[in-house]
């Protein structure tokens, strides 16, 4: 796994990006991203990600602002 961090000058907001290869499961995704937002869901401004979920072939869009977040897998072309 790769966790990039980057700062503004101000200190004040920050980006992380995680990086891995391989498939998640889609329960414990689930689970983190709810612990997540329950933790931490008043710091997270913006969530984006692309993921790939084990037994899907099609990626998986997370969008989030705030601790409002959905998710849709990609549409089939």
């Amino acid at each position: 796994m790769n966790v990039s961090r980057a700062n503004q000058n101000d200190g004040e907001i920050g980006a992380v990006g995680i990086s891995a290869p391989g498939e998640l499961d889609e329960n414990r995704l689930n689970a983190w991203v709810a612990e997540l937002l329950v933790t931490k869901g008043e710091d997270i401004l913006s969530t984006r990600g692309v993921l790939a979920v084990h037994g899907s072939e099609r990626p998986l869009i997370l969008q989030g602002l705030n601790q409002h977040l959905e998710t849709r897998f990609e549409r089939a072309r």
